[in-house]
């Protein structure tokens, strides 16, 4: 039992300190998003590495 509660409060502890980094990014990130113009090539880049990802997965 204790070694589950110790990969409980690991996997906590990372979660916590991903979504904070996570938050902060995209809170200092929104600004260029903001103009179309800016957002047009980053929603094709995301776009890009969404399907790259995708087909990834597939490979097997």
């Amino acid at each position: 039992m204790p070694l589950v509660l110790w990969i409980t409060l690991v996997f906590t502890l990372n979660n916590l300190l991903a979504f904070t980094v996570w938050t902060m990014a995209g809170d200092l990130l929104m600004p260029r998003f903001r103009d179309e113009a800016a957002a047009r090539p980053a929603n094709l880049a995301f776009g890009v590495m969404l399907a790259a990802v995708a087909l990834w997965m597939l490979l097997p």
